[in-house]
């Protein structure tokens, strides 16, 4: 299975797009780009998520590690214009206010 997502670099930042379906079949690619993306970049990690349609328990799993990874380092985990679809997938969990963080 592929995850399409598009790294590109932003100054200090790598910027990548959250895929539209972030199920729990996309829970291992999305890990793997994502450990791609930590390897590749020195800076903050930004993730469009303004497409995403769906985002299961187990890709929220896998950005919460992520984050816990860039934060151990000096840097951030940074969500951009988060759709009502990762809006509902934190909240459904209880983890309103790590999204907040993240935004």
């Amino acid at each position: 299975m592929t995850v399409a997502m598009n790294p590109s670099s932003d100054n200090a930042a790598t910027v990548v797009d959250l895929p539209a379906v972030a199920d729990l079949a996309a829970a291992e690619g999305l890990r793997d780009h994502l450990l791609d993306a930590l390897v590749a970049g020195e800076g903050d990690l930004v993730l469009r998520a303004e497409g995403v349609e769906r985002l299961s328990t187990a890709c929220v799993q896998v950005l919460l590690a992520a984050g816990a990874s860039l934060s151990a380092r000096g840097n951030r985990l940074i969500l951009t214009n988060p759709s009502p679809a990762v809006d509902e997938a934190f909240d459904r969990l209880g983890l309103g206010a790590d999204l907040h963080n993240m935004t």
